[in-house]
């Protein structure tokens, strides 16, 4: 193949411009990232400027913690996806991981309400799932502008829920109400109840009865849970001490001091105001949005570049979305 240096005049002459073959170099390598050195450690990772880009010439790495960083974090995002961020009052985070590539732990993305679509404005890769890594991002979007979010949606995932409650005091940091009845059901497998619960009607009815007990005002939670758990089948203890231990709180020993602070106490998992408000309950178009991306990559854990090419494709289409939602085209709320 010659070079540009074999070429003659009169070919040279005939080539496009500078800057069109620049475009076409850059397309080349969209389409083709293993063109690109695939990276086996973070430390390997160089991303070239052309690769930082939308595929609409836009910035999209917004913060690059550096090689030389061993708890690394790259945050993808957009002036605007960040502009509309600041606009929204409703965010939603959850972190995914079979997607992410070999050399990262997690994918976390935050997403926010605009027009009544939930669309995701942030994307993170991560070493870790920690508070620390949490508040390092949070304070990356922060640097320089101004967020105000009235109520922030996460899954019962504790280090996260610290990192937002400092990043955002003012927030009503909440849960997800398909985890809670998630992560209620995952008890009851573990304490070997799954038989019984798919066989006894009453057993099945009671057990969905404490997922239930979101709906009460939420100063009435500890009322609702003594009342199920008076009248709860015994096989059901182990799941309501879970239950008390982790979402309600123990009694105090000594009588009359109220209950111990729960892990995560009703305030977050409450939907009774939610549901009076139409407010979204449930992180299910995060977790939509996390299904759809990973079958758009279409396999686990793929190179770094093959990620970046994919999830610059799934930005230009969730900015049709927003294009969507500018024009009016509304989204249910569950």
């Amino acid at each position: 193949m010659a070079t540009l240096c074999e070429v003659t005049e009169e070919g040279r002459a005939a080539l496009p411009s500078l800057n069109n073959m620049r475009r076409n170099i850059r397309r080349q390598r969209q389409e083709n990232p293993n063109a690109l050195p695939i990276p086996m450690t973070v430390e390997d990772l160089e991303i070239p400027v052309d690769q930082r880009l939308t595929l609409g010439g836009e910035l999209f790495l917004y913060h690059d913690s550096g090689r030389n960083d061993p708890r690394r974090i790259l945050v993808f995002t957009t002036e605007r996806n960040l502009q509309l961020l600041s606009t929204s009052e409703s965010w939603f985070a959850d972190g995914t991981f079979k997607v992410v590539p070999t050399i990262f732990f997690q994918l976390w993305t935050i997403h926010a309400t605009y027009e009544g679509h939930v669309v995701p404005l942030v994307y993170c890769l991560m070493l870790n799932k920690d508070q620390a890594s949490y508040a390092r991002v949070l304070a990356a979007l922060q640097e320089g502008r101004a967020f105000y979010p009235t109520r922030i949606m996460i899954d019962y995932e504790f280090a996260a829920k610290n990192a937002f409650s400092q990043a955002f005091p003012n927030a009503h940091v909440q849960g997800c109400l398909f985890h809670l009845c998630q992560r209620i059901h995952e008890r009851i497998k573990q304490e070997g109840l799954q038989v019984l619960y798919n066989e006894d009607e009453e057993i099945r009815t009671q057990a969905r009865m404490i997922g239930a007990i979101a709906f009460v005002p939420v100063e009435d939670t500890v009322e609702a849970f003594e009342a199920l758990a008076g009248i709860a089948r015994a096989e059901l203890q182990p799941v309501l001490n879970y239950f008390e231990d982790t979402y309600v709180g123990r009694p105090q020993r000594a009588a009359g001091h109220g209950r111990q602070a729960a892990r995560f106490p009703p305030i977050m998992w409450n939907m009774f105001n939610a549901t009076l408000q139409g407010e979204f309950r449930t992180n299910n178009h995060v977790e939509g949005w996390h299904r759809r991306f990973q079958i758009g990559v279409g396999a686990d854990h793929p190179s770094f570049w093959q990620f970046l090419t994919c999830l610059k494709r799934e930005h230009a289409m969730n900015e049709v979305t927003i294009g969507q939602a500018q024009a009016g085209m509304g989204a249910s709320r569950t």
